[in-house]
């Protein structure tokens, strides 16, 4: 028969056990209210620019009733969107012209690399949207585009350079490029492009229907591509 433990022992053992799991529920806590805490955090930073009317919470161009809506996803540092921009622009603004298509592009931080450039020009171009020269600041940053990606070349006093080149005036935009004021809205853009299938950049739909870039570079395809949508 194995020795009997003595009373003082077995309240030793139990106040090791008490003490145990306090500890764990503590710690428990703790982690509940950092989350919530971090959560909040992160959610506060999340500003909704008054310019995101498109329906994927992108900058929106051309009329409302519009019966095509063109969505690109883009990111101001990818050389193929730089190449895009420069064939289909034309056609673009033609179509937006002619009452034919809306445009909404939507600016994403998708090739940043430990770096931000990405991420603060998307939130730039929302700030020159909400001064209302989106189209001219577009140009400035595709046109002006650097050589190589996430090599510092996109600072704050260059995107607020851009904006002066593209005609803004408003004080303010230069302090929303500064104060990040966007950052948060282009990383929540940037995550539900994930989850609508988003792999790359540039990535385009029609009316929802994701079309191939070489559709899309071809200005006579992209006018098929419309009309065929706004038969639908």
């Amino acid at each position: 028969m194995p020795p009997k433990r003595s009373p003082s022992r077995r309240r030793s053992t139990a106040w090791r056990w008490w003490v145990l799991i306090a500890a764990v529920v503590v710690a428990v806590v703790v982690g509940v209210l950092v989350q919530r805490s971090r959560s909040g955090t992160e959610q506060a930073t999340v500003t909704r620019p008054a310019s995101a009317v498109g329906p994927n919470g992108g900058t929106l161009v051309g009329q409302a009733n519009a019966p095509v809506t063109i969505t690109e996803y883009g990111d101001f540092q990818c050389p193929v969107c730089a190449r895009l921009y420069e064939l289909w622009s034309p056609t673009i603004d033609q179509l937006v012209q002619q009452g034919k298509i809306r445009f909404e592009f939507v600016a994403l931080a998708y090739l940043d690399r430990g770096t931000t450039e990405s991420a603060r020009s998307a939130a730039a171009s929302v700030c020159a949207a909400d001064a209302g020269k989106f189209l001219e600041y577009e140009n400035e940053l595709y046109s002006k585009q650097s050589q190589a990606e996430n090599s510092g070349y996109l600072t704050n006093d260059r995107l607020v350079a851009f904006g002066t080149d593209a005609g803004i005036t408003d004080p303010s935009f230069a302090k929303c490029v500064r104060a990040g004021r966007y950052d948060g809205w282009v990383r929540t853009n940037t995550d539900a492009a994930s989850q609508r299938g988003v792999t790359g950049t540039p990535t385009v739909f029609v009316n929802g229907r994701q079309i191939s870039n070489g559709v899309a570079a071809d200005s006579a395809q992209l006018m098929a591509v419309v009309d065929q949508a706004s038969q639908r």
